[in-house]
């Protein structure tokens, strides 16, 4: 109403808008079009003037080329005293000898033999070409702006030998002059044009707005309830259309009014029922609210409300556990990302996303990471919701990292138990038949003088020794520990020397189909770890292998390293068979294979073993037909140190880290 009535206090009439709008449209112009004019004006004097100049320079050169090549420095200085005097514009002409030494000066007559020292007479020396330069004056007082042409001499052509170079200085005050008298008349004709375009716009402005005033007039006699039906608005335009449909709204009017009141009696009646059915709603719904937030803030696992994949809520054990989610800033909200462990952020990301498509519960479990960066195993249950009329998640994070280290101590714990008295029966026995093998073939050999028997005796004795150490290394993985000395490890350079060993291993075994695997490194910088290198090369080997033996027809093994929270994490990943849930479970079983008798089933357990040795963690994930993932996490030599000392001995194994 305030515009209506013309006290708005930036209220501007729309005949003076249009008038502005139309003179700036006109100064645009005619400011542009002057733009153009004084540009084109002045390229045209710059380009005469060049020319002219240039002219002038050839002319002089032309009558002192002989002078030059006979070193007349007499009829130089005549032909550039002559050459200033021919033109009032030129300010002075300078003849320079073959070696630069000035020949002929206008101006200053005495510099004849010297050699100018100037920045542009030293341009003018150097230049091999036509030279153009423009600047102020350096002759006498004379601080005029100049145009200068410099002109090498070469009097056999212009292949010919340089004997001098003739430099011709033009004023340019004229050209300034006759500029600015061009642009005082182009601003004279702006200032006229501005003038007409403004008298212009204020007429054709007046035109188009007097029928807008009286449809302002008319909206203010019909808002105070007046309305005369006699007004007629008739334009032939857009002006006179909208009279016409606001002549019809405003018959209409009168008849929505009445519709109105009848509507308004209507409602007062309903309200009066209303109130007290709104007020004993409103105190359930506050009593509901009230013990929701009691049981979802006073919970012991952390209750999570998400969305577009911030978090919105968080109950206080979240808090605890995660740290705060900046409740007084949505946002600027905590990604529900942070949560989750950087190597499973990706798979959550799309389970998230999955539950938002579906209507059912989901539960999952997955890896996360708590306030103080320790890893965390999570137990996710939880469904889409609606909040404020979008879409939401709100699920529940149970911590059930002591639950499952206390199911991995106790699984590991069977495991080993199994492997060390397999190990000890093994050893025990096989060493006793490798015993009597060796003792009888060398005493055999000491009685037996054939050569070809001493042979087959000397065979019989390298595969028992060759089966003394098959045991030995049993032991060492799975019984007694042997000395190794333990020092700081780089991991990638480890994987490098590993992937050269069983590309030539495989090229022996394979023949030309070998080159049917391949291996792609995405080595990251990595810290030290704090191991053993053989035993760790022996853990890569195995891996390698057993994705080998899982890709008979070829594939491509992928192998990445990285450090997280002084953590390096190795992926080993191939595009193998894989494995079904039921082998899963058992491919840590010592001696357990799928693939016949002629493997042992010894290289995962052996993997295993050498992991734990190294307080690290060694995880498997595989589907069938969707290839196998290795994931080895070992910790950095720093905080190995941190746990066990720097020492040269083997640490104990360390089952809680056990995958």
């Amino acid at each position: 109403m305030s515009a209506l009535n013309g006290t708005s206090r930036s209220f501007v009439p729309l005949n003076r808008r249009f008038t502005m709008a139309f003179a700036m449209v006109i100064l645009g112009l005619v400011g542009l079009m002057a733009l153009l004019i004084e540009f084109q004006h002045r390229s045209t004097i710059r380009s005469e003037s060049r020319a002219r100049t240039m002219a002038i320079a050839r002319s002089i050169a032309g009558s002192a080329a002989t002078s030059l090549v006979a070193y007349d420095y007499i009829a130089l200085q005549q032909i550039a005293d002559g050459a200033h005097r021919q033109d009032p514009l030129i300010l002075y002409v300078i003849i320079h000898d073959k070696e630069g030494r000035v020949a002929g000066h206008s101006t200053h007559p005495e510099s004849v033999g010297r050699l100018l020292q100037d920045s542009r007479s030293i341009r003018a020396r150097a230049t091999t070409e036509p030279l153009i330069q423009e600047g102020k004056g350096e002759i006498k007082e004379s601080s005029a702006s100049i145009l200068e042409v410099d002109l090498p001499v070469r009097p056999d052509g212009p292949a010919g030998v340089r004997w001098g170079t003739v430099r011709v200085g033009l004023s340019l005050e004229s050209f300034h002059r006759e500029i600015a008298f061009v642009r005082r008349l182009l601003i004279a004709q702006a200032l006229l044009g501005l003038l007409l375009g403004v008298f212009a716009g204020h007429i054709l402005s007046r035109r188009i707005t007097r029928p807008i005033k009286k449809l302002v007039e008319a909206s203010r006699n019909l808002a105070e309830g007046r309305w005369d039906s006699t007004l007629k608005i008739e334009t032939g335009d857009e002006i006179g259309i909208l009279a016409t449909a606001f002549s019809e709204a405003a018959g209409k009017l009168t008849q929505k009014e009445k519709e109105l009141l009848d509507a308004q009696d209507e409602l007062q009646k309903l309200n009066a029922g209303l109130e007290e059915t709104v007020s004993l709603r409103t105190e359930e719904l506050m009593a509901s609210r009230k013990l929701y937030q009691l049981l979802v803030e006073n919970a012991p696992d952390s209750f999570v409300l998400v969305q577009d994949e911030k978090i919105i809520f968080a109950n206080k054990a979240f808090e605890e556990l995660f740290g705060p989610w900046e409740r007084d800033t949505p946002v600027h909200a905590k990604p529900i990302a942070d949560v989750f462990h950087p190597s499973r952020r990706g798979e959550m990301s799309g389970v998230l996303k999955k539950a938002l498509q579906s209507d059912e519960a989901f539960l999952s479990e997955t890896q996360g990471v708590s306030a103080s960066g320790a890893p965390l195993e999570l137990e996710i249950r939880g469904r889409k919701v609606s909040y404020q009329n979008e879409t939401a998640l709100e699920f529940i994070l149970v911590d059930i990292t002591n639950r499952r280290r206390l199911l991995r101590q106790l699984v590991q714990s069977e495991r080993l138990r199994a492997m060390g008295e397999v190990t000890t029966m093994v050893a025990h026995n096989f060493n006793n038949v490798l015993a009597i093998m060796l003792a009888r073939s060398q005493f055999l050999r000491m009685r037996i003088k054939e050569e070809s028997l001493q042979k087959s005796l000397i065979a019989i004795e390298q595969a028992a020794q060759k089966g003394a150490e098959i045991v030995r290394r049993i032991q060492e993985f799975y019984g007694e520990e042997v000395d190794l000395k333990f020092t700081e490890i780089s991991v990638n350079t480890t994987l490098r020397d590993v992937v050269v060993f069983v590309e030539n291993y495989w090229q022996v075994s394979r023949g030309e189909s070998w080159h049917s695997i391949q291996v792609e490194l995405d080595l990251q910088p990595t810290p030290f770890v704090w191991g053993a290198e053989p035993l760790l090369q022996d853990a890569f080997k195995r891996i390698l292998l057993n994705s080998a033996e899982a890709m008979p027809e070829g594939g491509q093994i992928r192998i990445h390293s990285g450090a997280v929270n002084d953590q390096v994490i190795i992926r080993i990943q191939d595009n193998g068979s894989g494995m079904p849930p039921e082998v899963l479970r058992r491919a840590f079983d010592p001696f357990f294979t799928t693939k016949g008798s002629r493997l042992r089933g010894l290289g995962l357990p052996a993997a295993m073993g050498v992991v734990q040795r190294h307080r690290g963690r060694l995880e498997l994930q595989s589907e069938p037909n969707q290839g196998t993932l290795v994931v080895i996490t070992l910790p950095a030599a720093r905080l190995h140190q941190n746990l066990v000392g720097r020492t040269n001995e083997p640490p104990a194994a360390d089952s809680s880290n056990a995958a």
